[in-house]
């Protein structure tokens, strides 16, 4: 009996350390850096934009919003070479607008994302400002796009690009700022962006646009600032750069790709998502102008129209964060790609038709910050960027069959009226 005591207490011994062991083993696993696709912006390099089609896609960033539940976005493989629904595009309407209203934004909230909640980042191919990836913390930024899509769209990330991308009826922008939106339901194979063109012939600093600047900044001169000091010995191994807020260097609120099946769209968020929808009058995405619409059961009291009083105090909603960049309502839509490797065709594009003027001072500022990557295992220069310091791929050329191209102007919709306890 002692010796069987004694074996179990051996035994028991034995399974305590191997667990012991495996703890720290798991707890020293270093976070391996990320992973940027082999492609560059030279269009005489071996990986530049005519070879794009060349490319090993396996492991882009938007894999992580594959096969999930609630989002499922439609990538498989690469399609740079694909001319089916290709982007970028010089923007000239094929078809009438049918749009019947402006891109809605849901009211201002004090559970909002905020500027601080954005993880600012710098990659080998542009700058980057990503929302959460759930509703954990804040709420995300949402929009509502006329024709057709009943849900609402959630903001995902905010990139720069220099040249812009696309040309607007023959003209190229210095620059585009695109706001990459993610679906949901009926829609969770698609993204959606809207991409404002920047005009650097302003005389003054855009001050929202600087915020993102400096904030992009600071990440920059962060870095340097530490490979400075790991080439002075005062660090002993590489390590991932952090993602930076405007409150400092964090690994981010947004919640891990693992985790995004589950809480991308939490129970909380789909009611939300729902209550969004009410506001429209209507709750099939395909709201009619609200400039002609009239209240059925008014009634008139005292020889008053009550109507006629409630139009009276109806106005624009004030948009929301980011939203409040965008220098008009009106824009181009067609359906196209992503405009870098895997290049696939599952993006609803919103072009703005005015570009957001900026100084020429913060266009070099942007064009600095474009070229300032380093890897940070090295600490040594590896911007994809062009030679001239650009991140655009080339035009491709419209197809007349698939690609309808549209032009909303104030023709075809004013302003979303709304009461005053909604505006």
């Amino acid at each position: 009996m002692s010796q069987f005591n004694s074996r179990r207490r051996l035994g028991l011994a034995a399974a305590f350390f191997f667990v012991i062991n495996l703890y720290h083993v798991n707890s020293a696993k270093v976070e391996e850096p990320p992973y940027h696709l082999p492609f560059d912006y030279d269009p005489f390099s071996a990986t530049g934009p005519p070879r794009w089609g060349e490319v090993n896609v396996t492991g882009n960033e938007w894999m992580k919003f594959v096969g999930k539940n609630q989002i499922d976005l439609d990538i498989d493989g690469n399609e740079c070479d694909s001319v089916r629904r290709p982007s970028p595009l010089n923007l000239v309407a094929n078809d009438k607008c049918r749009d019947n209203h402006e891109i809605l934004t849901r009211q201002i909230r004090d559970t909002d994302c905020k500027f601080h909640h954005l993880n600012f980042t710098i990659t080998p191919h542009t700058l980057t400002a990503t929302f959460p990836l759930n509703d954990r913390h804040c709420e995300r930024p949402t929009i509502d796009l006329p024709n057709g899509y009943p849900y609402r769209w959630h903001a995902h990330r905010i990139e720069i690009h220099l040249r812009a991308e696309h040309v607007l009826d023959g003209r190229r922008y210095d620059g585009e700022l695109q706001m990459n939106h993610l679906g949901q339901k009926d829609q969770k194979r698609k993204v959606s962006t809207v991409s404002a063109m920047l005009d650097a012939s302003g005389w003054e600093d855009d001050p929202k646009l600087q915020a993102y600047i400096d904030t992009w900044q600071a990440y920059a001169d962060k870095i340097q600032s530490d490979c400075s000091r790991r080439k002075l010995g005062e660090a002993s191994q590489a390590r991932r750069p952090p993602t930076y807020t405007s409150s400092g260097f964090s690994s981010g609120v947004g919640g891990d790709a693992d985790d995004a099946e589950n809480t991308l769209y939490s129970p909380m968020t789909a009611k939300r998502a729902a209550d969004d929808i009410d506001h429209r009058d209507g709750s099939n995405g395909n709201a009619s102008n609200h400039r002609s619409r009239r209240t059925e059961d008014a009634v008139e009291k005292d020889g008053s129209d009550l109507e006629s009083r409630e139009e009276e105090v109806r106005g624009p909603r004030r948009k929301m964060f980011p939203y409040d960049l965008w220098p008009t309502i009106y824009f181009y839509r067609y359906q196209g790609q992503l405009t870098a490797p895997p290049c696939s065709e599952i993006v609803i594009w919103r072009v703005l038709d005015e570009p957001l003027l900026i100084s020429r001072k913060q266009f070099k500022q942007l064009g600095r910050l474009l070229t300032s990557y380093v890897d940070p295992e090295t600490c040594e220069g590896a911007s994809a960027v062009s030679p001239r310091g650009e991140n655009y791929r080339p035009l491709e050329s419209i197809n007349h069959e698939k690609q309808e191209m549209t032009h909303c102007t104030n023709r075809d919709f004013g302003f979303w009226q709304y009461p005053p306890d909604q505006q």
